[in-house]
């Protein structure tokens, strides 16, 4: 992020060497794909909690550390191997993003059919659908929950936390799913136009969204809520009485 805001002012990378751009690149690469990953398995797991808590205890390992690993361990050894092991000639331009995408991504199109649709597209799409087949079997499954008043309460906080974010997460990542699915299998006219979209439009406002976040879910919290509303009240009443102390002076 840093590095992205010196880039956005000044229009060139910070350190105009071929090292720097190679790690650059790798840690906007795996940071972002390792972000997708992590948030489409949770949005899984937060799925089978509601709806299969037994279920997920039972597998444990399997539906919750292995994903994790997973999550963390395949983008660095992807983009590590390629970027640091792979042998191709690389072009590095110090006034684009990232001084350029890393050359081995178009050494053939099963790579970049990994980056693109495995990597992105496919947690893109989990995350969507998971969530909004939780939001859509909670709101069916309402008045069967709501006799279990536990169940439901938190069952409700988890949706008003949850709902904002995948709003966001969704105007974000699913436009930029389309274009790098387009960037994978569209024409050469096709690809020319969507690569400036992902690099300087949609990868600038990824991490918009990445700031933002903490907030949704900090507001998305109960007692955080609470503490805003007492706030209000208490500034509230704090005001009335001096501006009717004015009004009393006036008159």
């Amino acid at each position: 992020m840093p590095i992205r805001l010196y880039f956005l002012l000044m229009r060139r990378v910070p350190v105009a060497t071929e090292t720097f751009c190679k790690i650059w690149n790798w840690l906007q690469y795996t940071l972002v794909s390792i972000n997708l990953l992590i948030i489409a398995f949770g949005s899984l797991e937060r799925y089978l909690l509601v709806f299969h808590s037994r279920f997920l205890s039972q597998h444990d390992f399997l539906l919750r550390k292995l994903p994790l690993f997973i999550s963390i361990l395949l983008p660095m050894i992807f983009y590590t191997i390629g970027i640091f092991g792979i042998q191709c000639q690389a072009f590095y331009i110090y006034t684009n993003v990232g001084c350029g995408a890393p050359c081995f991504l178009s050494t053939t199109i099963l790579v970049t059919i990994f980056k693109n649709i495995i990597l992105v597209c496919l947690p893109v799409s989990l995350t969507v659908c998971m969530s909004c087949l939780l939001l859509i079997r909670v709101y069916i499954q309402r008045k069967k929950m709501k006799r279990q008043y536990h169940i439901w309460t938190n069952n409700l906080q988890m949706i008003i936390q949850l709902f904002p974010i995948i709003i966001l997460y969704s105007i974000i990542w699913i436009p930029m799913s389309i274009l790098f699915y387009v960037a994978t299998f569209g024409s050469t006219s096709e690809q020319q136009i969507v690569r400036p979209l992902i690099s300087d439009v949609f990868g600038n406002l990824k991490y918009l969204v990445n700031l933002i976040y903490p907030f949704l879910a900090c507001f998305g919290q109960r007692e955080i809520r609470m503490m805003f509303i007492r706030w209000r009240q208490q500034r509230n009443q704090i005001v009335r009485p001096i501006e009717m102390g004015s009004t009393t002076q006036k008159h």
